[in-house]
């Protein structure tokens, strides 16, 4: 498996589902389920992206990667909008344009920074992309108003001991 082909279709799947424009339920990517989980998915030749989260303010959420039908890569998220000077979905919209700004570099939430109008968006990495963990943060005027925790790596299925005979 190629880490960075790996990564390429990790951008491409996140920026097709939660981060798209459309986000996912218009398009047919997402689904709700009866107890409040939303799951999008992504799929493209022998990979395939599940993203599943619950809440909205606070939320929390796990992606996880398969290649050909074999879980291998996955991460953990948590965030809430911090003050109420501001909507929710205000911040919300923003967080999804540094979504759409990820980088192969740092394929796990947004970019290291990223600023458009009154709205900054940062993020603190700790670790590769085999076993990592960070926190994003989104600044309006200046004044924190989001911040999300992260962490993740690959991962293999338990592999059963051979029964002797």
């Amino acid at each position: 498996m190629d880490v960075l082909e790996l990564k390429q279709f990790l951008i491409k799947a996140k920026s097709s589902c939660y981060a798209s424009q459309t986000e996912g339920v218009a398009d047919g990517r997402e689904r709700i389920f009866n107890d409040g989980c939303k799951v999008s998915v992504y799929q493209e030749n022998n990979y395939a992206y599940k993203d599943a989260y619950y809440g909205y303010n606070p939320y929390i959420g796990e992606e996880v990667l398969f290649c050909d039908d074999a879980f291998i890569w996955s991460m953990n998220y948590y965030g809430l909008v911090t003050q109420e000077t501001i909507l929710p979905k205000q911040v919300y919209d923003f967080l999804k344009i540094a979504l759409r700004n990820v980088t192969v570099d740092m394929p796990y939430r947004g970019p290291e920074y990223i600023k458009d109008g009154d709205f900054e968006y940062k993020l603190e990495h700790n670790g590769i992309f085999e076993q990592y963990h960070g926190i994003e943060r989104i600044f309006y005027k200046g004044q924190e108003v989001f911040i999300g925790y992260y962490h993740g790596g690959m991962i293999k299925p338990k592999v059963k001991p051979a029964v002797a005979e």
